[in-house]
């Protein structure tokens, strides 16, 4: 208890990063009206600290490791999923850049052809977590082997060379 009359301590909560006051001052009684608060208050700064953040990602719901090779095949379809800390994130974007001789420019749309792509996740303005985290992994889209597919039906003679 404060000498004048009950501590009043003001505390605005707030879960995001950030600066954010405190104030400590004397309350009202039946005696006294309650204080409006000056410089004199105590004043306590409470800072909350931008985190790292944990961003990992699926491909068709198998986990990948940062910087791995993952494999499918051509004409299949594949699903890339991003999360940030275990959830879903608006704040988290995914592009698909071609490597190794494969021609494809940074995108957010995924490729369909077969070749070797970077797949980076970005995360971009997010108010608790630093912005220049990412996560990357390489996708080797394989082209269909047709030697050994047992779709195909093979029937007849050879075609006719037209020499």
């Amino acid at each position: 208890m404060y000498p004048g009359g009950p501590a009043l301590l003001l505390l605005f909560r707030n879960n995001n990063a950030g600066t954010y006051y405190a104030v400590v001052g004397v309350g009202a009684t039946s005696s006294y009206i309650a204080c409006v608060f000056n410089e004199s208050d105590d004043i306590i700064v409470i800072t909350i600290s931008k985190a790292n953040a944990v961003i990992t990602a699926s491909l068709n719901s198998t986990a990948v490791s940062a910087n791995s090779e993952n494999h499918v095949t051509y004409n299949t379809s594949f699903t890339v999923t991003a999360l940030l800390n275990g959830n879903s994130s608006s704040n988290l974007s995914i592009k698909y850049t071609g490597i190794n001789g494969t021609s494809y420019a940074e995108n957010t749309n995924k490729p369909i052809n077969a070749g070797t792509y970077n797949v980076t996740i970005i995360l971009a303005d997010h108010i608790n977590y630093y912005d220049d985290d990412s996560f990357s992994f390489t996708l080797i889209i394989d082209p269909v082997d047709i030697t050994n597919n047992e779709n195909i039906i093979v029937e007849g003679n050879k075609l006719l060379s037209l020499d």
